[in-house]
């Protein structure tokens, strides 16, 4: 959906679209729209908060801050690129930076510590069973088999 600088729906003035749904016009610097990723996401929705909280008049427009990208590609593998410096690491490194920029986006300490274990068991054991898709035997019924 077409969106102004304010993440409003072209068109309508209280319907809003964030994130991928949302193609904001007017913006110099990513004229085709931002990046479909997390972070232009995350940035669109904390300026809309703040915005929602204020008067109309006092609203500020969305201006996207490419922070780098980070990818995993593999164990002990990832890539972390830096826009300002124009600097990418890969490998180990980039990877442990992946799993800390990872942990420390979760909402609070419990969940830090709980991933962060479970993490380290996979690892460790390198446990794939959480990522098999397993099929049922034939003759055994559940809510998710046909009669």
């Amino acid at each position: 959906m077409r969106s102004d600088r304010f993440n409003r729906v072209a068109g309508y003035e209280n319907i809003y679209a964030l994130g991928d749904c949302a193609i904001i016009e007017g913006d110099s610097d990513y004229p085709k729209g931002h990046p479909q990723l997390a972070q232009p996401t995350l940035q669109q929705a904390n300026n809309l908060a703040a915005n929602l909280k204020k008067d109309i008049s006092d609203w500020k427009q969305f201006q996207y801050t490419d922070k780098g990208s980070l990818a995993i590609i593999g164990r002990n593998k990832a890539v972390l690129d830096l826009p300002k410096q124009k600097y990418s690491i890969g490998g180990f490194i980039a990877w442990f930076i992946w799993i800390f920029v990872h942990i420390m986006g979760l909402v609070n300490f419990k969940n830090r510590v709980k991933t962060f274990y479970n993490w380290i068991g996979y690892y460790i054991y390198k446990d794939q069973y959480f990522r098999m898709i397993i099929e049922p035997s034939k003759g055994v019924k559940n809510e998710h088999t046909s009669p």
